[in-house]
Parts: C-alpha cells; structure tokens; sequence
C-alpha cells in the first residue's frame, strides 16, 4: 500500500513540476511578446494559463498574428515561432529552407531553385520558371532575408499574405523584442518589394 502511496505521489509531483514548467516558459514568452504591443499597435491574447500566448497587431496597417506551434520529428520536439502577414503580393512563391524540407518531405519536388545564403544554407525556391519570382530572388532584398532570418523553416507568398515559421530551440530567447522586431522588420522591407 505504502509503495502504491509513493508511486502515485511521485507520478503527481512529476506531472506538476511539467506543468509548471511549461507554465512558465509560455509566461516568458508572453511578457516578451507584450513588449511588442506599443511598438505594432497590438495585443497579446491568452485564453489560460497553461495556453500559448498569440500576439494580433499591425504594421503599415497591415494585420500580423504571431504565434506558436510544435511538432515531433525524428524523436525530437521542434519548436516554431509562426508568423502571418495579410500583405498583397505580385505573384506567389515559397522559399524553404532545405533541411527543413529534408525532414518534412519524402515526395519528390518540381520547379525549383535552390539558392544558398551567406552562411551556406540552401533554401528551395518555387516556382522557379515564374518571371517574378526570378527577378524577386535576385534582388538585394531578397538577400537580406535569406541572409538575416535565422532559423527560417518556410515562407509561403500570395496574393493574400504571407505565412513564415522559424525553427527555435530557445523560446524565451527567440521571443525577446529585439529579435522578434528583427524579422518584423525584415518583413517590411519584403512587403516594399514584393508589390
């Protein structure tokens, strides 16, 4: 009985020490994300305490949503920090960063570019054959991006916005204003060019 006793006590004080760590890095990143609400004249909501924080705000007047997803790949969790931008954009085009696509993808992939950056990692471009899309990847903006976003899994463009997620392996981190406004600002300079 004692032995059941302890088994079940251990198994509770394990399960609140997880909860409670998750608790608390979700209450980091939501103190990092109110940082952005005066400077993208936004908000973060929260709908309970062990719940993701999702930051709604706008820049130019365009609406932006930051938030959180996960998945297991390869017996690892990976962490994304997703962000949507309702920009208008001349044409579509999706850049993904190789290793990423690697671990996603098991299909085989047509009409692409591959095009490395600065610090050599490969990013896939699509579709390759659009006349937009060529003159986009060879504008000096275009290298900014690829060169400036660490840890960029994906960006998918349209005409209806734009949808990116950045692999992270330290959340708290990867949430402080400095860094979040890094890439916000980088997708303003995208929007200037996309048009």
């Amino acid at each position: 009985m004692t032995y059941v006793f302890l088994f079940f006590l251990i198994l509770f004080l394990l399960w609140g020490f997880l909860v409670y760590s998750r608790k608390s890095l979700w209450d980091v990143v939501h103190r990092n994300l109110l940082d952005l609400e005066d400077a993208y004249e936004g908000r973060v909501i929260r709908r309970s305490f062990l719940a993701r924080p999702v930051f709604h705000g706008k820049i130019n007047g365009s609406e932006i949503t930051i938030n959180f997803s996960s998945e297991k790949l390869q017996g690892r969790r990976i962490t994304y920090i997703d962000i949507s931008f309702n920009i208008r954009s001349a044409f579509n085009c999706t850049i993904a960063a190789n290793t990423w696509l690697k671990k996603q993808q098991d299909g085989q992939i047509e009409d692409f570019t591959i095009v490395q950056n600065d610090q050599g990692k490969e990013f896939l471009i699509r579709p390759a054959s659009d006349k937009k899309v060529k003159a986009f990847i060879q504008s000096e903006e275009f290298r900014n991006i690829i060169n400036a976003f660490d840890g960029l899994a994906y960006l998918f463009l349209n005409r209806n916005g734009l949808i990116c997620e950045f692999e992270t392996e330290d959340m708290a981190k990867s949430t402080e204003f400095e860094q979040l406004n890094l890439k916000l600002n980088h997708l303003k300079e995208l929007e200037k060019v996309i048009h």
